[in-house]
């Protein structure tokens, strides 16, 4: 058995990130540290993929995007011991 949604959440936050439920779904959100206007990156899975959208510092969210196969595997290349994304997912 994996880590629970109380562990995913205290990993994600050692990230910088947080873990939400939106319309019944998990959804990673982190923000980019490097990133001037704060915007905040949300993650969620959708099958064996992931999607992907902004949500501005003033609230108002894009549309969410599937991430490439590309991305998606790029992401799975990075993974170290945790991947503060993928893990939380299930993926």
């Amino acid at each position: 058995m994996g880590p629970s949604h109380m562990e995913h959440a205290d990993q994600v936050r050692r990230y910088g990130g947080r873990l939400l439920t939106i319309e019944g779904h998990t959804v990673v959100e982190m923000i980019d540290p490097n990133d001037g206007s704060r915007a905040r990156h949300q993650y969620r899975r959708r099958g064996e993929a992931i999607e992907h959208r902004i949500v501005a510092r003033g609230g108002a969210a894009g549309p969410w995007e599937l991430r490439s196969p590309g991305e998606v595997a790029l992401m799975r290349a990075q993974r170290g011991a945790y991947h503060p994304i993928l893990d939380p997912l299930g993926l």
